[in-house]
């Protein structure tokens, strides 16, 4: 089976792909809820589930932050408005891959500044409608 490096990973809102993005987090396809239905007359004494609804959770991405860069600005001004959008994350294999999905930016912050350091920011996005599309 052939690695592939994620060297290249392009994270876009709507048509505009991100700057400066450092590092993107987990894609959780799915998590399931699930509910006890056990009963007196089950077949056996174990516990009997049913499985309700899926949380995708979601994405969070870092970056080297630049206050004068507009993507990292929309970034901002999407943290304040209540507005689903379209999230791509572009994955560079052989064919590319991208995976979509609708979303808010569920915040928006500004890391520690050290002395010795660089100006970092991360984003998360929380997925609002469907799962993720692939294509």
């Amino acid at each position: 089976m052939a690695k592939t490096s994620s060297f290249g990973v392009q994270f876009k809102q709507g048509s505009n792909v991100i700057a400066n993005l450092e590092s993107l987090g987990e894609f959780n396809l799915g998590t399931k809820e699930f509910v006890d239905c056990t009963t007196h007359d089950g077949a056996t004494r174990f516990r009997e589930y049913l499985a309700t609804l899926q949380d995708s959770g979601s994405v969070t991405a870092t970056l080297a932050w630049d206050p004068a860069e507009a993507t990292h600005a929309a970034l901002a001004a999407a943290a304040t408005t209540i507005a689903n959008e379209t999230w791509s994350a572009i994955f560079p294999t052989d064919p590319s891959v991208t995976w979509s999905f609708t979303g808010q930016v569920e915040s928006f912050s500004i890391s520690d500044t050290p002395v010795d350091g660089k100006h970092m920011a991360t984003v998360s996005i929380k997925r609002t409608t469907g799962g993720f599309t692939e294509s």
